[in-house]
C-alpha cells in the first residue's frame, strides 16, 4: 500500500485540503499520513504555557486524522507531529510518500493563487510528486464564495502540460494514473514556438512552412503518447498541439480540468538552490484547477 502525505496546519484552508487528498487516498486504496511541521523556539520552553503548547502541537494532526478516519471509512489515517522549519520537516519526511499534498490560497482578480514560501520551497526540491490544492477565499467580483465558470466535480479532463524539452517517463505516469484513477480524459498539451524571425512575424512564413512545423509537432506529441496510450487503452486521450506560450495556455483551458500535470526541471542557482521553471510557476499561481508538480528524473 502507497502513501499520501498531508501537509496540515489546523487552518480552514487545510481542512478543505485534507478533503481533497483523503478522497485521493481513498479512491486509490493508500494510506494518507496528516503532518503538522513545529519549529519549537527556544524560549518556549520556559514560558508558563509552552506544555499547553506543545499538547496542541502534538494532538492537532492526530485529531484531524481521527476526523479523516470517521468521515472515509476503511481509509488507514495516521497523524504526526514532526521537528524542523516546515519545508526541511517536509521534504525530509517524505521520501516514502507517493505524493506530498499542500494547499494554496486563491486571490481576487488576475492575482490568482497566493502560494506559500513553504509550498514554493517543498514543490522546488522535493523528490516527490507535490500536489497544489486551491482552496477559494474570496470571490472574483459578481461571484457567490467558492464559484468557479465549472464545478470542480463536474470538470472531465485532466490535463498534462509538455514542452518537449526533457518530459520524463515520471512526467507521463502520475498523469495517466491520475486520469485512469478518476476515470476522466487526459488531454496533453503540447506548447510549441515558431523559430526564428517567423516567431516575431507568423506573416514571413509561408503557408506550406507553417503548416509542415504544425505537422512535426504533432508528429513528435503522437510518438511521445503512443507507448503511455498502449498501456490504457480505454482512457480518452486528446492531443492539443498549441502553437504559442504553454504557460498562458494551460492557464486559460484550466478552468475545464480537474487537476493539473506538469513537470519540474533541475534548474540550479548557485545562491537560492533549486528553481522552478517559468511554466511551473506560472500554473503554480494562475491555474484554476489543482497542480501536481512532478520532479523530472
Amino acid at each position: 500500500m502507497g502513501m499520501v502525505t498531508l501537509g496540515y496546519d489546523g487552518s480552514p484552508e487545510s481542512e478543505a485540503v485534507a478533503v481533497w487528498a483523503a478522497e485521493k487516498a481513498k479512491r486509490e486504496g493508500k494510506a494518507l499520513r496528516v503532518v503538522y511541521a513545529w519549529e519549537w523556539s527556544p524560549y518556549s520552553l520556559v514560558l508558563k504555557d509552552a506544555k499547553t503548547e506543545r499538547q496542541w502541537v502534538e494532538n492537532l494532526p492526530r485529531q484531524a486524522a481521527s476526523k479523516l478516519a470517521q468521515r472515509y471509512k476503511g481509509l488507514k489515517v495516521t497523524g504526526e507531529r514532526i521537528d524542523g522549519p516546515p519545508a526541511d520537516a517536509l521534504i525530509t519526511h517524505c521520501h516514502d510518500s507517493e505524493m506530498v499534498v499542500l494547499g494554496s490560497r486563491a486571490l481576487s482578480g488576475p492575482r490568482g493563487f497566493l502560494v506559500g514560501s513553504v509550498a514554493q520551497s517543498v514543490a522546488a526540491r522535493s523528490d516527490r510528486p507535490v500536489a497544489l490544492v486551491r482552496v477559494p477565499t474570496r470571490p472574483p467580483d459578481g461571484t457567490k464564495k467558492g464559484s468557479s465558470p465549472i464545478p470542480l466535480a463536474e470538470r472531465r479532463e485532466v490535463l498534462l502540460g509538455v514542452d518537449g524539452t526533457a518530459d520524463s517517463d515520471s512526467l507521463f505516469a502520475v498523469a495517466f494514473g491520475e486520469a485512469a484513477q478518476r476515470g476522466q480524459a487526459l488531454r496533453v498539451v503540447h506548447g510549441w514556438r515558431l523559430p526564428g524571425i517567423a516567431a516575431v512575424d507568423c506573416g514571413l512564413l509561408r503557408d506550406e512552412r507553417k503548416a509542415e512545423l504544425v505537422r512535426k509537432e504533432e508528429k513528435w506529441l503522437d510518438g511521445v503518447i503512443q507507448p503511455w496510450a498502449e498501456k490504457f487503452p480505454e482512457m480518452k486521450v486528446i492531443k492539443d498541439a498549441h502553437l504559442g506560450s504553454l504557460a498562458e495556455y494551460l492557464v486559460h483551458v484550466s478552468h475545464q480540468a480537474s487537476l493539473l500535470v506538469v513537470g519540474r526541471h533541475e534548474q540550479k542557482h548557485e545562491l537560492v538552490g533549486t528553481l522552478l521553471g517559468h511554466v511551473t510557476h506560472a500554473v503554480m499561481h494562475h491555474a484554476q484547477a489543482p497542480v501536481i508538480v512532478v520532479p523530472e528524473q
